[in-house]
């Protein structure tokens, strides 16, 4: 059921505001009311466990991380506060990672070199490895495979951009901007040709370690102070599941040529259905 109130919440991101039954805004902020008093109820039952000792500080969830957090004057989080949070971080991780990983496999379908480069890659940290599950250490050897979600980030980026509030007076480029103003970034830089040569080229070794951008201008998550903070976790969540499908299936596209649709997030028009077949 969360599932399905996330994805409408997704859908509803960009629609006109117009709360009347039968749009995506209300069928949006219907879904919002439903996972908030979800939200609610999961709050309650951490704070009875802090309560009765059954968890201590900020330990096992973000609830209880929340829970515990002061401001300088000792204030905590307020319910209201604690849920928008919440919800501020599962929608803005819902659909972006899985943009990315079908992106990936949509390219591993489509570039049969790629295919094997990133296949040989994971076949290498099996054998060389010492545990029988997956370890740091292992993540951090599949260099290759981030390269490849890295160029499909650049090229293909969940998100069009974000917000941001000005906080003093800026000039740009001859427009004045007064302090409060909301500013739209996006990542067209990513498709500049005189930051990234020949951008429209599939190209992962772009990010080679060897190679440098100006900074702000690669941002698909970001940048900054407010920066994604689920940059880090979203990177660990797709090597693990590019490994496992590499190494146990080859993929084939049904529909060659799928358009892409960007909003709300990067995906392919038609859902990118494909053909697996196992590897024996």
């Amino acid at each position: 059921m969360l599932f399905k109130d996330f994805s409408l919440i997704t859908k509803g991101l960009w629609s006109v505001p117009l709360y009347l039954p039968g749009t995506a805004f209300y069928r949006a902020m219907r879904a919002r009311a439903r996972i908030v008093g979800c939200f609610s109820k999961l709050i309650g039952e951490r704070k009875r466990e802090m309560e009765d000792g059954k968890i201590i500080g900020s330990q096992h969830n973000m609830i209880s991380s929340l829970l515990s957090l002061r401001d300088e004057d000792g204030r905590r989080l307020t319910e209201d506060e604690i849920i928008d949070n919440l919800v501020g971080l599962t929608i803005a991780s819902h659909d972006t990672t899985t943009s990315l990983l079908t992106s990936f496999i949509r390219i591993l379908a489509r570039d049969a070199f790629i295919y094997e480069q990133v296949y040989k890659e994971h076949a290498k940290v099996v054998s060389e490895k010492e545990e029988k599950y997956l370890t740091w250490k292992d993540i951090q050897k599949m260099k290759y495979t981030w390269r490849v979600a890295k160029e499909l980030l650049r090229m293909y980026s969940p998100v069009f951009g974000n917000f941001r509030k000005v906080v003093k007076d800026t000039s740009f480029n001859g427009f004045d901007i007064p302090k409060g103003w909301q500013v739209e970034w996006t990542t067209t830089s990513h498709m500049d040709g005189r930051i990234f040569k020949d951008p429209k080229k599939f190209d992962p070794s772009r990010f080679e370690a060897s190679r440098t951008y100006p900074p702000y201008t690669y941002v698909p998550f970001g940048a900054g102070q407010r920066m994604c903070p689920g940059s880090e976790f979203s990177k660990v969540e797709v090597l693990l599941i590019v490994h496992h499908f590499v190494l146990n299936y080859r993929f084939s596209e049904m529909i060659p040529d799928e358009p892409l649709t960007r909003i709300p997030v990067t995906s392919p028009a038609l859902g990118l259905p494909i053909k697996l077949e196992k590897i024996e």
